[in-house]
């Protein structure tokens, strides 16, 4: 890819314009996964798109990430300050994004209750907009349950259990879980670099990814092993998943800083064919944990590592053209995939104000207004925001 310069004279940082189209890509593909689209017709279909082609985003998403942020330092880390400052400010913007978007979701559910006659105290209705996904413990159908904390004069642990998960590690909506995670995973994965090798952080990586596998994927394999069905229980019942900054994200995240770092190159015809050959297989390492009841959840398959990997290097070596629309994907990627929670609550919400019956209404053109108000408020969102009354946007991307 020839390097582009800059106004300067400098060499300017390279585009990977093919990249940015997956990540558009991947982002429709997000929202689809949470509308299951097919419901209407065959859930072998929303099978193979949630808990099987949709499984390579994240990973694909880490990887790409680390590698991006990475291009901008040269080793070693522990000889240059100014790094730790780009870090803190790749966290400190990540971090009032995760903030907003769980600020705006959250609020929207309060709002919900609010108008359907639910009145939760101040404090549980605060929390609804300070801490993700704390809204299931905090209204059931019935009202206030203050987090299944006390029922019937009885203290309940799960409860107290739930109430300090969501306390110190929000868990959020379905899908703003990978922002704490990709905070968390990066600051890990810069100060294990300031100290060892990278390769030895990969080995780290990958042993995290193993020992999570047995309380996610291959919960059903613990069966045969006693310690190792000991340690998953320990830990499901202080945590709820191994999905996250710790277990999931350090290896994508490792291979994605290598990649900034070392020449790793490969034809990029072949990396297609592997892409395919390993993505083929992820699939159908998704249909036998199904097959088999193995899985927990369906978060940690193992060909998902070698797919994520072939498919960045593959793209990262297509040369494309300048053009206006690759940096719109880019920018309107993150916000379809932030705020397609918001219309995932609203475009229903409306359905029912119409009074249209939600159970007969197509699940497919329910996936497509979904979309569809959810790019529109994106390229909306990237109109507005070079508006000098409206700069302040630019913190949703």
């Amino acid at each position: 890819m020839e390097q582009p310069h800059s106004s300067q004279g400098k060499p300017a940082r390279p585009q990977y314009f093919a990249i940015d189209i997956a990540k558009f890509v991947f982002a429709f593909i997000v929202v689809a996964a949470h509308m299951y689209p097919f419901r209407s017709y065959t859930s072998d279909a929303d099978f193979l798109l949630v808990q099987g082609i949709a499984r390579v985003v994240v990973p694909f998403f880490f990887l790409t990430a680390a590698f991006l942020f990475f291009s901008r330092m040269k080793p070693p880390l522990s000889k240059k300050w100014q790094d730790a400052g780009y870090l803190w400010k790749y966290v400190e913007r990540i971090g009032i994004m995760y903030f907003f978007w769980t600020l705006l979701i959250n609020g929207l559910l309060a709002l919900g209750w609010l108008v359907n006659g639910i009145q939760p105290g101040v404090f549980q209705l605060s929390r609804s907009f300070l801490l993700s996904a704390g809204y299931p413990f905090l209204v059931t159908h019935t009202g206030v349950n203050a987090f299944r904390v006390w029922q019937n004069g009885v203290l309940q642990w799960s409860g107290v259990r739930d109430y300090v998960y969501h306390l110190v590690q929000p868990f959020n909506q379905y899908h703003l879980w990978y922002f704490p995670a990709l905070m968390l995973g990066m600051i890990l994965i810069y100060e294990m670099l300031k100290r060892i090798k990278p390769w030895v952080v990969i080995l780290i990586g990958a042993a995290l990814f193993l020992l999570g596998s047995p309380a996610d994927a291959y919960y059903g394999v613990t069966a045969y092993l006693p310690v190792v069905r000991l340690w998953a229980n320990q830990y499901l019942a202080l945590f709820y998943t191994t999905r996250n900054g710790v277990f999931y994200a350090i290896l994508y995240l490792a291979i994605g800083a290598y990649f900034a770092w070392f020449p790793v190159w490969v034809k990029p015809a072949l990396a297609r064919n592997v892409f395919w050959i390993t993505f083929l297989a992820m699939l159908m390492e998704s249909q036998v944990l199904k097959s088999f009841a193995i899985q927990r959840d369906y978060n940690f398959y193992f060909f998902s590592i070698p797919s994520a990997i072939f498919l960045f290097l593959w793209l990262r070596e297509v040369s494309l053209k300048p053009r206006w629309i690759y940096q719109w994907f880019r920018e309107a990627s993150i916000l379809i995939y932030c705020s397609h929670g918001i219309f995932v609550i609203l475009v229903p919400a409306i359905m029912g104000i119409l009074g249209w019956q939600q159970e007969s209404f197509n699940s497919m053109l329910r996936f497509w207004l979904v979309y569809f108000c959810t790019v529109g408020f994106a390229a909306l969102v990237l109109w507005l925001e070079k508006k000098p009354i409206f700069r302040w946007l630019q913190f949703l991307h």
